[in-house]
């Protein structure tokens, strides 16, 4: 074991205080708050999770941005979906009404979350469907969605 010494500001002692509250980090002797347990527990976190300290810990990773475009661009078509889902409830209706039931959808999503379509992607691929609207492609082969 080596010891060692460091200048803390009243913050930082403060910080290490909360950690040792919060984590019930006590001297085994008279069990008083231990303030070198805190720094040891954060130093042993900062280790396990490889905390860089030159990188920015706020950042989103890519897996995280690749998920939120994701989610981003599903949205619009579920909005389609859904709403066309509710325009269409009524059994054996004609094309006129079909056809003026998608356009009063696409007017929906456009007032909705038309500027979705207006975000650019870096994460992932995609595709503009047949109404315009961006949706996320795979090859059928890699797929895990299978029919029976």
């Amino acid at each position: 074991m080596t010891t060692i010494s460091t200048r803390l500001s009243q913050e930082e002692l403060d910080y290490l205080t909360k950690v040792a509250v919060e984590n019930n980090l006590l001297k085994s002797s008279s069990k008083a708050i231990s303030i070198g347990k805190s720094m040891k527990e954060i130093i042993k976190w900062c280790h396990k999770n490889n905390i860089d300290i030159k990188n920015n810990t706020n950042s989103i990773n890519d897996n995280t941005k690749k998920m939120i475009e994701q989610i981003h661009t599903s949205i619009p078509n579920l909005m389609y979906l859904a709403r066309l889902d509710l325009l269409l409830k009524v059994p054996s209706i004609p094309d006129e009404e079909i056809a003026r039931c998608v356009s009063k959808t696409i007017d929906y999503l456009n007032d909705s979350c038309g500027d979705f379509q207006n975000m650019s992607y870096n994460e992932i691929r995609f595709s503009i469907n047949e109404l315009g609207i961006k949706q996320t492609p795979v090859d059928k082969e890699k797929s895990l969605w299978k029919s029976r």
